[in-house]
């Protein structure tokens, strides 16, 4: 049977969902956009926050709205606008990974079962941000069987005017070396990041990913309706999407973990346009990604 329970304290809220006989485990910080930081099934780490990091090192398992990666020097042009975002990326001074990652996502439904579970959670904003002053209802569940997760997004675009938008998730995975091995995909193309993280436009091609993981990796693919698929922890997982066509990879030498993000699109959509969502006034969109594991 799931089960869950809200603990509170001086350094914000989490969520703990369990199913003892399956020994799963799943802890939401509320205060921190909702993010799964960490999972366990059958008592082994699958998703963490990296060793010796936290989560505003890395804003592992961050839901990343309204955009995703990031907004060249924080700023773009919108519909004869200019706005700015904060330059949040210190070492580039670039916006990076949207604005909820830091808000608090109220949990709006939750339904327990001996078989699944579903948490949804909703923020709404009329103006969160001058770099972004739009009126919106942001919609996020996490619906567990027993042997899959989905995460599943909605945007409604609750005023007057279009706004632009990218979104993901940002989870960290814990691989060793030989788990990275096990990593691939089949993807259309890749996007030319510059030093800094920009994207400066996509190349199209029919390819299998190939990564050399004694080197940095943060790449973002355009991805075809295959699986991505990965071995870890003795399970076999899959990540299928749908309405998230890309993928960013971010992988460091020697540190045991893949940060696995299905997005909208690759960095710098605000500017660039690949990818990007425009909503139209009282419309919305909705995405998932669901991850498997045999």
């Amino acid at each position: 049977m799931f089960e869950f329970d809200i603990i509170q304290s001086n350094h914000g809220d989490t969520l703990k969902l369990q199913h003892k006989q399956l020994e799963l485990e799943a802890i939401f910080v509320l205060d921190q956009g909702a993010s799964l930081q960490s999972l366990q099934l059958h008592g082994k780490q699958i998703i963490k926050i990296p060793h010796n990091w936290s989560y505003t090192d890395c804003y592992a398992s961050a839901i990343l709205f309204p955009f995703a990666n990031r907004v060249q020097d924080g700023a773009y042009d919108f519909d004869g606008t200019t706005y700015q975002l904060d330059r949040n990326e210190m070492d580039t001074g670039h916006a990076i990974h949207g604005l909820l990652a830091d808000k608090r996502l109220e949990l709006n439904r939750a339904e327990m079962g001996p078989d699944s579970a579903l948490l949804t959670f909703e923020f709404e904003s009329k103006n969160l941000h001058p770099g972004f002053p739009f009126d919106f209802k942001f919609t996020l569940s996490y619906w567990f069987s027993l042997n899959s997760l989905r995460v599943s997004f909605g945007v409604l675009n609750r005023g007057d005017k279009p706004f632009p938008c990218s979104l993901g998730w940002h989870p960290y995975f814990n691989m060793d070396y030989r788990d990275k091995q096990t990593f691939g995909f089949q993807c259309f193309g890749q996007a030319e990041i510059n030093d800094t993280g920009i994207t400066q436009k996509m190349h199209l091609y029919k390819a299998r990913s190939a990564f050399n993981w004694d080197a940095v990796v943060d790449d973002c693919f355009l991805l075809n309706d295959e699986a991505v698929k990965w071995r870890l922890q003795g399970f076999d997982f899959q990540l299928k999407s749908s309405g998230l066509d890309y993928l960013q990879v971010f992988s460091v030498p020697e540190k045991d973990f893949i940060a696995i993000e299905p997005v909208t699109a690759p960095s710098d959509t605000f500017n660039n346009g690949i990818g990007l969502k425009v909503l139209e006034s009282k419309t919305s969109f909705n995405s998932f990604c669901e991850l498997s594991w045999t």
